[in-house]
């Protein structure tokens, strides 16, 4: 198995085992963590620590080997934990992170932490993420965060790849940052390219973002940008897609001062529900949001009783600087870092 998660790894202990103390990394490195776990009839919450209920701070995890294989059990998996009720700030993640579900629970996972239910903040993820899925249950796949339940992600990035194969019907919620978005996201931006594939006949349910896959109601994602690429392989024409460079799917939330400059690749033309800016949007409110204009692809793909305030598409190289839309908490790439385009002011 590999080394053992700090803190709780089942549910069965989850009352009584939260890591509840101070970790502080003080910026130093582990290298080559490993851990490999096969089935079991529990939840498995893994990670450098399980359930963390403290505080993380400046901890950086490199070249990472963390694998799982479940024919009847949940996965919550992150690079730094499993799942988060406090407090992660200024750590950064690297190396792989592989989830193969022959079952029919459901997944959490990402670079920093699968579940959030507390605060993450100045935190990047360059780990790249494999879901292999075969049975029917919902996938939540980040960059960042696999599905944030409470409080906040602010100011992190993501360069990792997520690449989910799918031979089922399982819904899945995959984000560039986070799935899953009911709280708020803010002062974050995407580098990495996200994979999906299925080759399977029955209908799907899939929200997919750059920056999130689905927000819930009264749920805010602002100031954030996208340049990675989503590329789509579908077999099933009646898929239920929504599917967005910014946002794949919003019910009631808020966007404000997001910026896509990144494609969507797709094998079916027959896909429906996307856009550049979101791939559906049902009473949500639009400010200050910008894309590329891109063949057949509007700025919301199915918009259904919106505020829309300054959502526009223009053409990539009339986009004025995105510092300009996303504000102060980023600067020019002056070390490039980021292929000449803006980081977060603490990189």
């Amino acid at each position: 198995e590999g080394f053992k998660p700090i803190g709780t790894t089942y549910d069965a202990n989850i009352s009584t085992n939260y890591f509840s103390g101070t970790f502080d990394g003080d910026y130093n490195i582990i290298y080559n963590l490993y851990q490999n776990y096969e089935d079991s009839d529990n939840t498995s919450i893994i990670g450098f620590f399980s359930t963390n209920a403290g505080t993380i701070n400046n901890l950086r995890i490199e070249n990472s080997s963390i694998s799982a294989i479940t024919n009847n059990m949940h996965i919550v998996a992150g690079v730094i934990c499993g799942r988060n009720n406090g407090n992660i700030t200024n750590c950064g993640s690297s190396g792989n992170l592989t989830i193969t579900d022959n079952g029919v629970k459901t997944i959490y996972c990402a670079g920093i932490t699968g579940q959030a239910m507390g605060t993450i903040e100045g935190c990047f993820s360059k780990t790249n993420i494999e879901v292999s899925s075969s049975n029917p249950s919902t996938i939540n796949v980040g960059g960042i965060v696999g599905a944030l339940t409470e409080d906040y992600i602010k100011s992190c990035y993501n360069m990792g790849t997520i690449n989910i194969n799918l031979n089922s019907d399982k819904p899945i919620l995959v984000g560039g940052i986070s799935g899953n978005n009911s709280k708020k996201v803010e002062n974050c931006y995407n580098v990495g390219d996200i994979y999906v594939k299925s080759s399977f006949q029955t209908t799907k349910t899939i929200q997919l973002g750059s920056i999130v896959g689905y927000t819930n109601e009264n749920a805010e994602t602002n100031n954030c940008f996208n340049i990675g690429q989503i590329n789509i392989d579908l077999l099933n024409d009646s898929d239920i897609t929504y599917i967005g460079n910014i946002i794949g799917d919003i019910y009631r939330g808020i966007i404000n001062n997001c910026y896509n400059i990144g494609k969507i690749n797709l094998s079916n033309a027959n896909i429906q529900k996307i856009g550049q800016i979101a791939g559906r949007a049902q009473s949500a409110t639009f400010n200050d949001c910008l894309g590329i204009i891109e063949e057949n692809l509007i700025a919301i793909g199915n918009e259904n009783n919106c505020v829309l305030n300054n959502v526009t598409l223009t053409e990539k190289d009339k986009i004025p600087n995105i510092i300009q839309v996303v504000g102060e908490d980023f600067a020019n790439d002056s070390k490039n870092i980021n292929k000449g385009y803006p980081v977060l002011n603490w990189e």
